[in-house]
């Protein structure tokens, strides 16, 4: 499987739901290629259908996943030029290339910052000097409060939304990455960075196979389960954003929340969190013609499983990093620790939401 799980799940949520444009969602290839950067655009004011035109630019793959493909003519045409730019961000992150290796990535969010920011000065939507994160930021901040007015609130737009803001913080937190790298003093903590963010992206992984099967067991497969994967997805994302986040503020000496649990502890709290919730939704139950609710609780046993040498590594890595960046006094582990706990209260949700 060439993405992550958890972005499988997201574009599996949104190809899944009944879009507004009722495309056939069966057996779409995928992008060919997204190596590099490239930016569809249309120049509205010069022909007759923007909307039209650009969707004709899309492959069949890209149109499926598109953002354009299905808000409404009342959302793309308020701000045609804004839309088609996130639409680059969406198909990006969505084609089965991505996360290619953290480097080329993290290149490519640097590209895509660069039009957002082009768009920020463009449109003047602040004063000030600002950094180019922050404005990348804004803009990401009004389309996603543009989409939000646009979202008719029927699960399929829920799905939708949430997998169009995944995308989004996927954006934000490559820039965090960039900000942290730019703080390393050698190449030898900058490469200690980049193995920690190779590693953790096998553990998201292996928690988004656990996550999605357990939102199976609590929706019983049902119509439900779509935004129950699609909330959890973006969830675990946001916590990864809020760890490096909570390092940055490390680094650069700013106040940072140093409370929390030992990183053992958080861990075996997050597999404890996974063995509950699968006894709780298992006992009882019964295979029916919608799910196997015996073969998905093996699967996500063997999952969890799985999962313990991955965070064994990955925290070999997390220790490797602290190691490097000790004149900031930074502890990476003590913030991953938070996001394991993070992640836990998501299976716990999964639960109190059957």
């Amino acid at each position: 499987m060439k993405k992550t799980l958890l972005t499988v799940l997201a574009v599996a949520c949104l190809i899944s739901c009944e879009t507004k444009t009722n495309k056939e969602s069966k057996n779409v290839p995928a992008k060919e290629t997204t190596k590099e950067f490239r930016i569809i655009d249309v120049e509205e004011e010069k022909v007759a259908s923007p909307r039209e035109e650009y969707m004709k630019s899309l492959s069949e793959g890209e149109s499926s996943n598109s953002l354009v493909s299905w808000i409404s003519d009342s959302a793309f045409y308020a701000n045609p030029r804004l839309m088609m730019l996130l639409d680059t961000l969406c198909l990006h992150v969505y084609a089965d290339e991505f996360p290619a290796d953290v480097k080329k990535e993290e290149k490519w969010m640097a590209q895509m910052r660069k039009r957002l920011c082009a768009y920020y000065d463009s449109q003047s939507l602040g004063k000030g000097k600002i950094s180019a994160f922050a404005k990348a930021d804004t803009v990401l901040n009004i389309g996603s409060r543009q989409l939000e007015i646009d979202c008719s609130w029927t699960t399929a737009d829920m799905v939708m939304n949430a997998g169009t803001n995944y995308t989004f913080d996927q954006c934000r937190a490559y820039g965090l990455l960039t900000q942290l790298i730019g703080q390393c003093q050698s190449q030898e903590a900058k490469e200690a960075v980049y193995k920690e963010w190779r590693l953790y992206e096998k553990v998201s992984e292996k928690f988004g196979e656990i996550a999605s099967n357990i939102s199976v067991l609590s929706c019983d497969g049902g119509s439900f389960t779509g935004l129950m994967a699609a909330h959890n997805t973006l969830s675990s994302l946001q916590a990864r954003r809020e760890m490096y986040q909570t390092v940055l503020n490390m680094v650069n000496n700013d106040s940072w929340d140093s409370t929390g649990v030992l990183f053992s502890d958080a861990e075996q709290l997050l597999y404890t969190s996974g063995k509950k919730a699968l006894k709780i939704l298992t006992t009882g139950s019964e295979s029916d013609n919608f799910i196997d609710s015996k073969e998905i609780a093996r699967d996500t046993e063997k999952a969890i499983q799985e999962l313990k040498p991955l965070i064994k590594e990955w925290r070999g890595a997390l220790k490797k990093v602290d190691q490097c960046l000790d004149e900031y006094e930074c502890d990476m582990e003590r913030a991953a620790s938070n996001l394991l706990m993070k992640w836990a209260s998501i299976i716990t949700a999964s639960i109190s939401e059957e």
